[in-house]
């Protein structure tokens, strides 16, 4: 369980680092990419 939270913590702390902006714009395409469906090596959604 420590180890659950020390990583929680890290990804925290990197997160704080991104701005809301960018974190919505990256929640957001992470959405496109599940809606679609697929996903290519590079991260970009193909339909």
């Amino acid at each position: 369980m420590e180890v659950c939270a020390d990583l929680h913590r890290s990804i925290w702390e990197c997160l704080k680092c991104i701005s809301l902006q960018e974190r919505v714009s990256n929640y957001l395409n992470s959405v496109k990419v599940e809606l679609i469906g697929e996903m290519s090596p590079d991260s970009v959604g193909v339909r």
